[in-house]
């Protein structure tokens, strides 16, 4: 928390003056450990989804049954970075 002495000016009864605030110190945003992917079909090789994953701890890998426009049926999508 710091104290700051700034002018300020009041429509209501046009009173222009000086008063003592107090200005909260804040904090920017970290930046987040999350990266895009897309989910490409293992049997046709077309990426269909792109999703976000976490990648603090190194890219996962995992496999997830997800509808392939191209084959027209539920296939096995894995992760791959553009």
């Amino acid at each position: 928390m710091v104290w700051a002495v700034a002018p300020f000016y009041t429509s209501s009864n046009d009173v222009f003056g000086w008063g003592i605030f107090c200005v909260y110190e804040v904090e920017m945003a970290k930046s987040k450990k999350r990266e895009y992917v897309w989910l490409e079909c293992k049997d046709c090789g077309e990426k269909n989804y792109r999703t976000e994953v976490n990648v603090q701890g190194g890219t996962p890998k995992f496999e997830l049954n997800k509808f392939c426009k191209k084959e027209r049926k539920r296939t096995v999508h894995k992760i791959r970075r553009k």
